[in-house]
């Protein structure tokens, strides 16, 4: 059964992706599976990283934003966790489990990826071949992002601090223990959301690939909220990881889709002529 969910979820998305791409004529050229390709994890995981040098000031604002809302939600952290344990039930449950947080983990996700790239070596369809390879390495590059994140913080998930607090320690949603290296190193891992992220990564880069069909980006962000909705719900994430964990993957999906997208156009002056190619 497990297995028909994930076909009839991933065709789907995969379809209507495809669909936002047809009779699409541009000057953009994308990404293919190629040497390049491969490599370009490599110079584009360094380049990821060094961003923050290079960062404007409007870099730094929607950084410092990102933080800020994520600590103001925070204060509300114990109050949200109440909220969906008063109203979960079976019926949520079920949802949250086989609809929403496989999203996450990449089975979803990473399955429509694949039929969308499928769909667009079957159709000819270079824009959806790249926009899945983008998608592809914003949903990897993200999760290697948080995970790093994740070990600097190691911040307790909800139903550890409820599980320590029927041993007499306080409630609190500000229990993290920091970098280490010892026992909680895979132990306490809540902020940022891990799937989250990778949800919002590709959605993001989802969402970057067609800019220019709106509906396409609600959907996507519509299934990246939802499934990180479902980890509040799952106990598994305060609301201040979730909401972190979408800057991040927003942040990353964005930055792969505008780093591996080039634009071709004709170049022509006085006595020649060429190709200007320009990265987005």
């Amino acid at each position: 059964m497990k297995a028909y969910r994930f076909f009839v979820f991933a065709f789907l998305f995969s379809i209507i992706f495809h669909h936002a791409a047809i009779a699409q004529a541009d000057t953009l050229s994308y990404p293919q599976v190629d040497k390049a390709y491969v490599f370009s994890y490599f110079s584009d995981t360094k380049s990821l990283f060094l961003s923050p040098v290079k960062w404007q000031k409007k870099d730094w604002i929607i950084f410092s934003s990102a933080i800020a809302a994520s600590a103001l939600v925070s204060t509300q952290d114990v109050n949200v966790y109440r909220f969906f344990n008063r109203n979960k039930n079976a019926t949520t449950e079920s949802i949250s489990k086989y609809g929403l947080e496989p999203w996450g983990s990449g089975l979803y996700s990473m399955g429509s990826m694949g039929l969308l790239f499928i769909g667009g070596k079957i159709f000819q369809d270079k824009k959806a071949e790249g926009a899945s390879l983008n998608a592809t390495k914003s949903f990897l590059l993200s999760s290697l992002l948080v995970t790093i994140a994740k070990q600097l913080v190691h911040r307790h998930r909800p139903y550890q601090v409820a599980m320590d607090t029927l041993q007499g320690s306080s409630f609190s949603q500000y229990f993290m223990d920091g970098p280490q290296f010892k026992g909680s190193y895979f132990k306490y891992t809540s902020f940022p959301s891990g799937h989250t992220t990778a949800i919002f990564a590709v959605a993001s880069s989802i969402a970057y690939s067609y800019r220019d069909k709106p509906w396409v980006s609600l959907l996507a962000y519509s299934v990246a909220g939802l499934t990180g909705i479902s980890r509040i719900h799952d106990d598994k994430h305060w609301a201040s990881d979730v909401v972190m964990g979408a800057a991040l993957g927003w942040a990353v999906g964005r930055f792969v889709s505008k780093h591996n997208e080039w634009k071709i156009s004709p170049a022509v002056g006085f006595n020649q002529m060429g190709v200007r190619i320009q990265i987005e």
